[in-house]
């Protein structure tokens, strides 16, 4: 099985080109992606130098290798299912190679690897399981993250619009106790946007400084669970507002709920909310800022503000911009025109077309202008509800923007100018997938075709075994295994109980398969040849030994010459056998008689030493006849 041999005159040039190309794409190649790719390239390098069985050996663990090493970048159900395939292939390929003789198919090997994995995967689940968890790693790998998207802590007039084109999965909310919220209370509060020149928005550092203090709510807080996506960002994603936050997160004066480090993989955490709560909390910093107005925003901006605000209350005044924005003929789309160096004015009076940020700050500007508080909000608005796992997905598509003003009393209150120009964006997913330039957003409705239901229905059933997936297997932590031990009625389980507990429970299942599996195969022996060979434990026991080339007609010549006191008791059951072995198509009957035979038959046993003389006496004698 040798490939044409390739001399070194052309193998070290292709190594020195692999390697060259790994230093090209990633630099220096130390880290986990240029450390794969350097696997990879080494691998098929190998590829090229078979020209003996222990090439392939090489290959097949190298194969183990990098299997493992893919873990670093994907642990999806898909992803999984496709290593745990290639693991297969490799095993059924060690093992033909093990092979004395290619006279076995290789769906044979392939049902032997088959097994083996079925007979290791109890053992697996319950280490799996029931090992002890850690808070952390056993080893702090950096687990570097492909194509992250999410939202950032600076907004610029399209940034949302792009990032909605995307239908990805941003997280997964479920164990709601009551069911999920309704729509219109579906705002999963991001970072909060301060600073403003007219065109660029940004976070700032004030929104993680002190704690909030002025929160206002009525009621229990909603408690729910967040799959997280991998997005690269340090916050996490909340219903407004958020109460009860996960360990190890913090709270900042805005509301944001801040993790210490990036999320690079999937993330769980357990959260609570007050769907109705307000925050009262505004220090003058705060109302600095939440109050400046860019020096860029156009004069024309700056008098239609006058003119609206004129004459009229803070909340007459917020009702007629959005009266504004519904009666003129302004247009929700995810491809707005491109806008110049007076983005409000350009957008309020000649565009008129733009998606969520462009409406938010707009909005805002005009509600400093007017002499109120305001500043964005950004996350995510609505979800789809997935039955078959009773959760909501959340996805790139339903990023959003929206307004928090300053009221007083009434504390910071939310507004969403978009539901003034598009009230479907609050209650529908948008369909970004006839979104042309400048189209007005169009929204999936309920009443699909009977193939859309179909394939809506398969989406639900494939995302909800994804999310297992995530929780019971990529994201089984230390408080999942409580909790799953607590379910079992075993949460009293200390450290070294777990330990013990696991360790004996994996050696009895090993132990219980080891003696089904030697239970089977003593089931599939012939039953003929079952008889015949305990038969034959009993004629040894009397001193008569069936030697290895020795058929059954010639044993019983032998027992009739040397113990011819034996010779009518074997010769039925000798008979019957040979009847049955040769037989076209031998009767039950007859095979139970010869069990029955063979069990009356009981001669009496010789001691070992007068055994040996006889069965060195009968061999000498065989030999010399």
């Amino acid at each position: 099985f040798a490939w044409p041999r390739l001399g070194r005159w052309l193998m070290l040039p292709l190594l020195a080109l692999g390697v060259w190309n790994v230093w090209r794409l990633y630099g220096v190649p130390i880290g986990q992606q240029p450390g794969v790719a350097l696997l990879v390239s080494m691998t098929g390098l190998k590829l090229l130098e078979i020209r003996r069985r222990r090439d392939i050996l090489v290959l097949v663990y190298l194969g183990w290798f990098a299997i493992a090493t893919q873990f670093f970048f994907e642990s999806g159900l898909l992803m999984s299912a496709y290593l745990l395939l290639v693991a297969l292939l490799l095993a059924t390929l060690l093992m033909q190679l093990n092979r004395r003789h290619f006279d076995r198919s290789v769906f044979d090997s392939l049902r032997r690897s088959l097994l083996m994995a079925a007979q290791g995967l109890p053992a697996m689940l319950l280490l799996f399981y029931l090992f002890p968890r850690f808070d952390s790693p056993l080893w702090n790998l950096h687990i570097e993250g492909a194509g992250l998207s999410g939202l950032d802590d600076n907004l610029t007039m399209g940034d949302i619009s792009n990032l909605s084109l995307s239908s990805e999965a941003a997280f997964r909310a479920s164990g709601f106790a009551d069911g999920p919220p309704p729509p219109a209370q579906r705002y999963w509060r991001g970072p909060v946007l301060w600073d403003t020149d007219g065109r660029h928005w940004q976070a700032g550092e004030l929104s993680t400084a002190g704690l909030p203090d002025g929160l206002r709510a009525t009621g229990k807080p909603l408690d729910y669970e967040i799959m997280l996506e991998p997005s690269g960002r340090r916050w996490l994603y909340a219903l407004d507002l958020p109460a009860r936050i996960p360990p190890g997160s913090r709270l900042g004066r805005d509301f944001v709920l801040h993790w210490p480090t990036p999320i690079r993989k999937r993330f769980r955490y357990e959260v609570g909310s007050y769907i109705d709560a307000t925050n009262v909390t505004l220090s003058a910093i705060e109302r600095q800022r939440a109050s400046a107005v860019p020096a860029d925003i156009s004069q024309r901006v700056r008098d239609f503000a006058t003119r609206q605000r004129e004459g009229r209350t803070a909340i007459a005044y917020v009702q007629r911009i959005l009266d504004h924005y519904r009666q003129q003929p302004f247009v929700y789309t995810l491809k707005p025109p491109r806008l110049g160096r007076h983005a409000v004015d350009e957008f309020l009076f000649e565009t008129r077309k733009g998606f969520c940020e462009h409406y938010a700050s707009s909005f805002v500007i005009l509600m400093r202008l007017g002499g109120i508080p305001a500043r964005i909000v950004t996350g995510y608005q609505g979800g789809e509800y997935n039955p078959h796992g009773d959760f909501l997905l959340i996805r790139q598509s339903d990023a959003h923007a929206w307004a928090e003003i300053w009221l007083g009393d009434s504390g910071w209150m939310r507004v969403d100018p978009t539901a003034a120009v598009a009230p479907e964006r609050i209650e529908r997913p948008l369909d970004n997938d006839i979104a042309g330039d400048g189209a007005p957003v169009r929204f999936r409705l309920d009443g699909d075709s009977l193939l859309g239901g179909l394939l809506r229905e398969a989406r639900w059933l494939g995302d909800s075994v994804q999310l297992g997936w995530s929780r019971w297997v990529v994201n089984f932590d230390r408080t999942r295994q409580r909790n799953l031990l607590g379910a079992l009625g075993l949460d009293w389980l200390k450290l070294p109980q777990l330990i013990v507990l696991a360790v004996v429970s994996s050696l009895l299942m090993i132990g219980l398969l080891a003696w089904m599996l030697q239970k089977g195969r003593r089931r599939r022996v012939d039953p003929i040849a079952r008889q015949y060979a305990r038969f034959n434990r009993r004629l040894a026991r009397a001193g008569v030994q069936r030697r290895p080339w020795e058929g059954p007609f010639d044993l019983q010549k032998r027992i009739e010459k040397e113990r011819p006191t034996l010779a009518a008791a074997t010769r039925p059951i000798i008979q019957l056998y040979i009847r049955l072995r040769y037989a076209r198509e031998p009767r039950d009957d007859d095979a139970r008689r010869l069990g029955a035979l063979v069990r009356r038959f009981r001669p009496q046993r010789v001691n070992p030493d007068a055994r040996r003389r006889s069965t060195a006496s009968s061999s000498s004698g065989y030999h010399s006849h």
